[in-house]
This record gives structure tokens, sequence and C-alpha cells, in this order.
């Protein structure tokens, strides 16, 4: 499943990957975002940082 959403989409969008996380016991999400290279420091603080805390592992690929 792919799908490209606005960030209204992306709220309502969380309830249901909640659901199928729940019957699947866990889920692979992949995310793209454009134009993040040119500011690096506000990805760590918006981005890396919060995602560490919640103990969620991720890989950044570059592109």
């Amino acid at each position: 499943m792919e799908m490209k959403l606005s960030k209204s989409q992306l709220y309502k969008a969380f309830s249901a990957l909640g659901n199928l996380a729940d019957k699947s016991g866990e889920i692979t999400v992949t995310i793209h975002g454009e134009n993040l290279a040119a500011d690096a420091t506000w990805v760590r603080n918006a981005i890396t940082e919060p995602l560490s805390e919640a103990g969620i592992d991720f890989d950044v690929k570059e592109e």
C-alpha cells in the first residue's frame, strides 16, 4: 500500500494505521519528504530526536 498524504490526511490515517498494527502486531512505514536536506538542524530537532526519544527504530536514507 502506498499513500500520498497531506498533514490533515496523515492525522486522519493514524487510527487506521493503529488498527493495522493491533491486528498484525507490527507494521513497517516508509516515509519520503521533499526539500528536507537544506535544513539538517530542523530535521534533527523536529524529526530524528523525537523519534529516538519515543523508542522508534528508524533508518534515514539520503537520496
